[in-house]
């Protein structure tokens, strides 16, 4: 019985995006991500005859058609978006009308999108070059003199954006307090907060923050890769995994935390579901080293190790420029007591990233293995010199 329900939920797991119509959805975010607008906009036109009601592939497909000028065709889409979720696609329409010329419905669009929640910073508005074409008109000066666009709070969180970006952490910290009494937006106030914190060694206080920041907007994108990034440092591989399934449910286009994903549950060994969601990366970017070195690493850490040296050999006839690659099949060949192999493959890593301290180590233990214990006091003292404080036990025992 537990075993199908575990299948029941690998299965459930990995399709919620991957299989379906949504397939093809996936597929299509990969596409754009490598630039191939073309590919991408015959995906979503799949999507979209299925299911016609998916403005979410209808916006994306309306932003390849603006890649690669098609401002008429983009202009469909993004008018139909609109129909359905008001001033969702306000912006895009003002930036396509201005590409066009057309100067007073890019103002009246860009107005909709002051007007609405999907309105973006004041700055980047300004410093948009398609929004530029029409800076200089008249049109233009009268918009911004028809109302306060940006609210007492935005304004005073820009302005402790700016402080931090200055450096000036004192004041910006003393303002995002201020804001976060006041109770508004507290996710992306805990969130500046705890990018502050990091900045200044204080992980502790950046969990906290981010920790209230999650609780505050469980969808704050930004605060989630924070508080990943911050839970694989420490250790912390359950809810990094909890939190990699909310992004990408959430943000499906956020391709590398698959791969996340996939490690974290290597870690915390669920083995045949971390090598699903590998498979699923490597099925949108077959050539990718970083997918294909991470499911060698699921290979190697379920002891899967033939089928690790597979993955590795296979990365490395298109990659030679990772030491990730060549250390990770070094660790494979010594697992499987091949330490000649190994140490050559250490070799290949210390050649592309001389002062890993881990490299080194791992490189004395295969010398060590190997009769040559020379060679690895060498290499332990070299570890140790770059940071890794237990080669000194090798080198209290075999150096002379």
């Amino acid at each position: 019985m537990k075993q199908i329900i575990t299948i029941i939920y690998l299965l459930l797991s990995i399709t919620a995006y991957a299989q379906g119509g949504d397939e093809a959805y996936i597929h299509a975010l990969a596409s754009m991500s490598k630039g191939k607008y073309q590919s991408a906009i015959e995906l979503f036109d799949k999507e979209i005859n299925r299911n016609p009601n998916n403005m979410k592939a209808v916006y994306q497909r309306g932003i390849c058609h603006y890649k690669l000028n098609r401002f008429d065709m983009a202009i469909s889409d993004f008018i139909l978006v609109n129909k359905r979720v008001p001033a969702r696609s306000s912006l895009m329409l003002a930036k396509c009308e201005a590409r066009l010329g057309h100067e007073e419905l890019a103002i009246k669009y860009l107005r909709e999108h002051l007007s609405s929640k999907y309105k973006i910073q004041e700055k980047d508005i300004l410093l948009d070059p398609d929004l530029d074409r029409i800076s200089h008109l008249q049109l233009w000066k009268k918009l911004w003199q028809e109302k306060e666009w940006y609210t007492a709070y935005e304004r005073e969180l820009n302005e402790a954006k700016y402080l931090k970006s200055t450096g000036n952490y004192p004041d910006a910290l003393n303002l995002l307090e201020k804001l976060d009494e006041r109770g508004v937006n507290r996710s992306e106030v805990n969130r500046i907060k705890a990018e502050i914190y990091l900045e200044n060694n204080n992980p502790e206080a950046a969990e906290e923050s981010l920790n209230e920041s999650v609780r505050s907007n469980r969808n704050n994108s930004s605060a989630l890769k924070m508080r990943i990034a911050l839970d694989t440092q420490n250790g912390n591989y359950k809810r990094a995994e909890h939190d990699c399934r909310r992004l990408i449910q959430q943000s499906p286009q956020e391709f590398s935390y698959y791969l996340t994903l996939a490690d974290m549950l290597a870690h915390n060994d669920k083995f045949a579901e971390a090598q699903k969601y590998a498979e699923f990366y490597l099925s949108l970017f077959p050539e990718s080293a970083s997918g294909l070195n991470i499911l060698g690493v699921i290979h190697y850490r379920n002891k899967q190790y033939l089928n690790a040296l597979k993955v590795y050999n296979t990365a490395l006839e298109s990659e030679q420029g990772k030491s990730e690659l060549f250390f990770n099949r070094g660790r494979v060949y010594a697992a499987t007591d091949m330490y000649e192999y190994a140490s050559r493959d250490y070799a290949m890593a210390l050649d592309l990233e001389p002062t890993n301290a881990d490299i080194w180590f791992e490189k004395g233990i295969s010398d060590l293995e190997r009769g040559d214990e020379e060679t690895a006091c060498f290499n332990f003292k070299k570890s140790l010199q770059y940071g890794r404080k237990d080669a000194l036990d090798f080198i209290h025992q075999i150096c002379k």
